[in-house]
């Protein structure tokens, strides 16, 4: 029995002294990474050198500085319509070509008209005959060989045939589309060979030169705004180039939903930059420019 105590005596003793080892270990461990490693840590950020700062001087200087309001806008044309056709038809002819630069009245499609000038012809030999009769009619009724009635009725079939006339060529007319004004096309929506209804879109046409920009401001603005006022706008298709134009139009009423103020500038657009639909961020110069010191925008600090 003795032996056996003693055994596990020491069995326990030894079981002791590993917990404590362990102990120590973890304890040893724990105060490294806790505490000697972050000091040491701290003492060699301490101990580097730091980089020299890099400092930029600039002279303030005394400059014309413009107030402005600011503003988002959009491009539109002067003048822009989806161009269409008053009858429906066959598509005959096409004579444009996606973006190209059109004159006023230039053609740019013809339906399908046989129908049409056929019954031209046919209207144009009627009004030849009615003129006749009525010529003879207005020979007889001289000698008072007719009567007035006859007479008459002969002028009134002659103004019949005329109208017809005037009639079948507006009908061919209505078949052959031109453009309403001077302008660039965009991209063509029909094919030949295809029947389109009345009123199908053809294509766009944009004058693009000058283009308005339309935008809104606070009513609290109103007062400061007048015709003619100077204004610019960046888009951002060109970013960093300012467009410059001026104030042409300001609604004459406030939106009450809003309570904004509709404007509409023109601008030069000779190059056809500025295309309807383009967002614009529009600044409207305020006054004279007033003198004030500057520096560079780059110098400024903000925490």
């Amino acid at each position: 029995m003795t032996d056996d105590q003693d055994k596990k005596r020491v069995r326990r003793r030894r079981t002791l002294i590993a917990a404590i080892a362990t102990l120590a270990i973890v304890g040893g461990v724990a105060w490294f990474l806790l505490l000697a490693m972050p000091a040491f840590i701290r003492d060699m950020i301490a101990s580097t050198p730091q980089p020299p700062i890099t400092v930029a001087t600039v002279t303030a200087q005394f400059k014309p500085w413009q107030t402005e309001l600011q503003a988002i806008g959009t491009v539109v044309a002067v003048k822009g319509v989806d161009v269409g056709s008053e009858v429906a038809g066959i598509v005959e002819e096409i004579h444009f070509e996606s973006g190209q630069a059109v004159a006023e009245n230039a053609p740019l499609l013809r339906l399908r008209d046989y129908v049409e000038r056929a019954d031209l012809k046919q209207n144009m030999a009627l009004l030849k005959d009615a003129t006749l009769e009525l010529e003879r009619s207005q020979s007889l009724a001289a000698r008072g060989n007719v009567s007035q009635a006859t007479l008459d009725s002969a002028q009134a079939r002659r103004d019949q045939a005329a109208a017809a006339v005037e009639r079948t060529r507006a009908l061919i007319a209505q078949k052959n589309i031109r453009a309403p004004f001077a302008g660039r096309l965009g991209v063509r929506l029909v094919s030949l060979g295809q029947y389109i209804a009345a009123g199908t879109p053809i294509v766009t046409l944009q004058a693009l030169d000058p283009v308005h920009v339309n935008f809104q401001l606070p009513e609290q603005t109103l007062a400061r705004l007048a015709v003619g006022q100077n204004v610019s706008l960046t888009v951002d298709a060109y970013p960093g180039e300012r467009f410059a134009g001026a104030i042409t139009s300001i609604d004459s009423k406030v939106e009450a939903a809003t309570r904004n103020v509709l404007v509409q500038a023109t601008l030069p657009n000779a190059d056809e930059r500025l295309v309807p639909g383009m967002f614009a961020s529009v600044s409207v110069h305020v006054g004279a420019p007033a003198g004030q010191v500057t520096v560079p925008e780059s110098a400024i600090t903000y925490s």
